[in-house]
């Protein structure tokens, strides 16, 4: 890591380093150096860098007010790019202007990376260089905002290949994109406007939006950018607002170095209230099990219900982990109701967190009361419906069979049940689950829905092979 000189040190909080990059010609030495500037009072003119860390390992030379020290090749090669041949440029680089090895230092920096980047007058995201075939890719950009018409098929190859970059995979590039003013997408020479990437994600003539209808590689490389627009759309829009549990699960593919920063790198996107709850912390004293029992926390109490709870299983034993390089493995989450956000989730629940709001009307009279949760421990009060008589080993999504052992959840009688409104089987089935608004818990724990025929009440059975429930309904006596 980069070597911070003492004489540059800083004994207040609110104050950040700026980079002054010195001019010179692209094979020259990289010198910089550093100013102390009070984060209400930045440069005018500054900009931000937003790039990809690159292999740790991988290292070179740099002087860094007047002091010999080092970043990785992959921040010299963006600097020996993004430097004037006959000007200094005002920078702000993370691995240059936070001493990244002093956890204290980076406690109190983390948090204003928000102000940082949204303050900058213009956000640099270095995607790479020439090996991205940028020009091809930015001529395709470029005409699909001139035509409005969906890209030809190699022109979707070309912008595929430029999104297929590492820098995409990054977790921290959402927060700093999704506040600022100006981004200029860099990749070697050539340059875009972010507003090309807004008139590149917006429908064409006939109504499609990119990556729907593309072949499965393509839509898998391009929904990560999608999701990066959607999210800065609606981070600068003044009717709408993001969950702390919609962003950790639309970014949870994204990667990071630290396996902490699966959650602190969505902060900036959070409410203030959740702000209050989770607050960075890179010390031994807090653990990764606790930032991850602290973000569980926060979704429960920000969504006002048990939502988040259907994704923190994050199927280890068939998944990959979320940090990238060199960095090590973190340690299985051992809390049952923590989500292990820090690994890929790869299947998901039948009903996602967004979809599940739309058709979730059970008991809509009834609170939700829930206290904060210590030593790892979640205390909720609720009412008991059911006992749960049996419980699956944990299935591979990828072995075959999975379909079949997904129906098996069925119930044995399913064509037998009658839905009030005459409906039976299945279909009768999902009208209760999506429309039932009078649904109510007795005292005793009876479920009933409405007026049964014949004032019967109804009792359910539970199923969930994907971590959400799945109500089934059997008439009783």
């Amino acid at each position: 890591m980069a070597y911070i000189p003492s004489l540059i040190y800083f004994d207040r909080d609110d104050y950040i380093r700026i980079l002054k990059l010195s001019p010179g010609e692209f094979d020259d030495p990289i010198v910089c150096d550093l100013k102390i500037a009070s984060v209400d009072h930045l440069p005018q003119h500054f900009e931000a860098l937003s790039y990809c860390w690159g292999n740790q390992k991988d290292r070179g030379p740099i002087t860094l007010h007047g002091t010999e020290s080092n970043a990785t090749t992959s921040l010299i090669t963006a600097l020996r790019y993004l430097r004037y041949t006959d000007r200094p440029r005002i920078l702000w680089v993370d691995a240059l202007c936070i001493n990244q090895a002093d956890t204290e230092e980076l406690n109190n920096q983390i948090i204003h990376m928000e102000s940082i980047y949204s303050r900058a007058a213009r956000v640099l995201a270095w995607v790479g260089t020439d090996e991205w075939e940028p020009k091809a890719a930015f001529d395709a950009i470029r005409r699909r905002a001139e035509q409005s018409a969906s890209p030809d098929e190699a022109s979707l190859e070309a912008i595929f290949r430029f999104f297929s970059s590492p820098y995409w995979d990054r977790l921290w590039i959402v927060q700093e994109v999704a506040h600022v003013r100006d981004i200029s997408i860099i990749c070697g020479r050539e340059q875009l406007p972010w507003t090309a990437i807004q008139q590149l994600m917006a429908p064409d003539a006939a109504g499609r939006r990119l990556p729907d209808g593309l072949p499965y590689h393509m839509r898998r490389g391009l929904w990560k950018v999608r999701h990066l627009w959607h999210t800065r759309t609606i981070l600068n829009s003044a009717d709408e607002r993001l969950k702390f549990l919609q962003v950790l699960n639309k970014f949870n593919r994204c990667l990071c170095f630290l396996p902490k920063d699966s959650v602190y790198a969505t902060l900036a996107m959070s409410s203030s209230a959740v702000r209050r709850v989770i607050r960075p912390d890179y010390t031994d004293r807090t653990s990764l099990e606790e930032v991850f029992c602290q973000a569980t926390a926060a979704c429960i109490v920000e969504q006002g219900n048990l939502d988040v709870l259907s994704l923190t299983r994050r199927w280890t034993q068939f998944g990959e982990y979320q940090v990238s390089g060199d960095a090590p493995k973190p340690p299985a989450v051992r809390t049952s109701w923590a989500g292990e956000w820090s690994t890929v989730r790869i299947i998901r629940p039948l009903l996602e967190p967004d979809d599940a709001v739309q058709v979730y009307a059970a008991a809509p009279s009834h609170g939700f009361d829930v206290e904060n949760a210590k030593n790892g421990v979640l205390k909720l009060k609720g009412v008991i419906l059911d006992v749960l008589r049996h419980v699956e080993e944990l299935s591979n999504p990828y072995q075959d069979g999975w379909e079949d052992r997904t129906r098996a959840w069925e119930p044995q009688h399913l064509d037998t049940y009658e839905h009030p409104t005459v409906l039976q089987g299945a279909e009768g089935i999902l009208r209760v689950k999506a429309l039932s608004s009078s649904f109510s818990v007795s005292s005793t724990g009876t479920a009933a829905y409405g007026n049964a025929p014949g004032g019967a009440a109804t009792a359910p059975t539970w199923a969930t092979p994907a971590g959400y429930p799945v109500w089934t309904w059997a008439s009783t006596p």
